[in-house]
């Protein structure tokens, strides 16, 4: 992935603009755009970096970071519990909401809350079967995220 201050020359040399022109567009003195550049480990104050993406039409979550404000977000938001991010991951699979799972499933919106999250570290069955059955997957996929392969119910994997 880029650096921050690629990102900061790759869209200067596109548009047609210097260092000196950037700085006179943003305010800033050039030891502090130069700074930007080249000491991305620099933690940048927030001001400047608005002034930079400002002048150089940009989105300043996709400036420091190199993503969109919205893959930023839903990094930030993903559930530390591998059952939430399976669930997480297919409800954007389906093009559904977290609301739109509760209506499906019967389950009220702090209940399925607490499952995605690990607010809960014993959800009942039946509400797993449940969320299984609206995502359109498999109880064990969903559980344990293996899909494993078809076997005898009856046995114990």
């Amino acid at each position: 992935m880029k650096t921050l201050g690629q990102r900061i020359d790759e869209r200067r040399e596109e548009i047609g603009i210097s260092m000196a022109e950037l700085g006179r567009r943003t305010g800033l003195a050039k030891s502090a755009i130069s700074n930007a550049i080249n000491n991305p480990e620099r933690d940048l104050k927030a001001t400047s970096l608005f002034a930079i993406a400002s002048a150089l039409q940009l989105d300043p979550v996709w400036l420091y970071t190199g993503k969109t404000g919205d893959e930023w977000l839903s990094e930030q938001e993903t559930p530390a519990n591998p059952l939430g991010r399976r669930i997480g991951r297919q409800l954007k699979v389906l093009g559904m909401s977290a609301a739109d799972l509760a209506r499906a499933t019967g389950l009220s919106k702090p209940t399925l809350s607490a499952i995605i999250h690990g607010d809960t570290c014993d959800p009942r069955i039946s509400s797993l079967i449940s969320i299984a059955e609206a995502l359109q997957v498999d109880l064990r996929w969903l559980c344990t995220g293996d899909a494993g392969h078809k076997s005898d119910h009856r046995q114990i994997p």
